[in-house]
């Protein structure tokens, strides 16, 4: 026990339990008798020791608050280091996006110019075939 718990928190106790106490031994030794009330007073705490309680109720006090501080700054570097994970994460997802949109896009282009060769293509063929028959015709009527 200490002296914050004996002089605040348990004194209010000490009337009844001590009348309890008293009475069981009353009971026996004098049967017929009873106790109506007990009050005890505080007692007066010498000064030096006071003195000394406060200075180390002073200190617990400081050293609580020192403790809920720094629960508070773990908890906002831990809220800091997440939101930076999710703010990675989002760019990294917007990256992904982006690249893929550029992947597409590249294969758009490269599947139009493939379409754009195959056309210029067929009409050079097309073009070609015509301007030879001409040929092939006036070869086939020398012969």
């Amino acid at each position: 026990q200490n002296l914050h718990s004996v002089y605040i928190d348990l004194f209010d106790q000490i009337d009844e339990n001590l009348k309890i106490a008293l009475q069981k031994d009353l009971t026996v030794v004098a049967p017929g008798l009873d106790i109506v009330g007990v009050r005890v007073t505080k007692p007066k705490i010498p000064e030096a020791i006071r003195r000394n309680y406060e200075l180390m109720e002073a200190e617990r006090t400081k050293l609580l608050i020192a403790t809920e501080k720094q629960k508070v700054v773990e908890k906002e570097a831990e809220t800091e280091r997440k939101r930076a994970i999710i703010e990675a994460n989002k760019q990294a997802e917007v990256a992904n996006i982006t690249f893929s949109q550029k992947i597409m896009e590249k294969d758009s282009l490269k599947k139009m110019s493939e379409i754009e060769d195959t056309t210029n293509l067929a009409r050079q063929k097309s073009q070609l075939t015509q301007s030879s028959m001409p040929l092939k015709c006036l070869q086939l009527q020398i012969h």
